[in-house]
This record gives structure tokens, sequence and C-alpha cells, in this order.
């Protein structure tokens, strides 16, 4: 949870998405990125880090891949993805 200096954005309680918090903005028809460009315009094509562990791994998590729509586990938590933070409670 980002807690510091006066918050962002008016919001101090901002959190990575689980997994199935981030696969719901994802668009199944579009394709390049798989995202409505209407609500997150200019959006990349990019894989972005879920909260969700792998349970089988400890060291793995969940990430969705933004150009296609694809989620996976098998992504090591040391690889250089992007974030997409939520605010509020899980």
């Amino acid at each position: 949870m980002v807690n510091g200096g006066g918050g962002f954005a008016g919001h101090t309680d901002w959190r990575l998405p689980n997994i199935n918090e981030l696969r719901s903005i994802v668009e199944e028809q579009c394709y390049g990125p798989a995202i409505n460009l209407a609500v997150f315009p200019n959006d990349p094509s990019s894989v972005v880090w879920s909260s969700s562990p792998y349970a089988s791994y400890s060291n793995y998590a969940w990430i969705v891949y933004f150009h296609d729509g694809y989620a996976n586990f098998n992504s090591p938590r040391d690889l250089n993805y992007a974030v997409r933070l939520v605010c509020g409670g899980e």
C-alpha cells in the first residue's frame, strides 16, 4: 500500500490489484492494447503485475499482458514489469 506524504490524487490507500481485479479491465474484443482506450487513453500494451502470488512458487506472481489480455502465472517477481495501482480496500 502506498502511504507516504500526502498521498496522490487525494488518496493514500493505493495498492496493486489482485489478478481478478486486473483481468476485469481487459477488453476481450480489443487487441494491442486489450483495454478500453476511452477509459484508459494512451494505455501501453505492456505486462502489468498483480498482487496475486502463484501458489506453487512463492517467488512468482500473476501478470496480465495488456497487448492481448492474456493472464499468466509464470512470472518471477524480479522481472521489470509495469504496475497499475487501484485505491481502496480489496
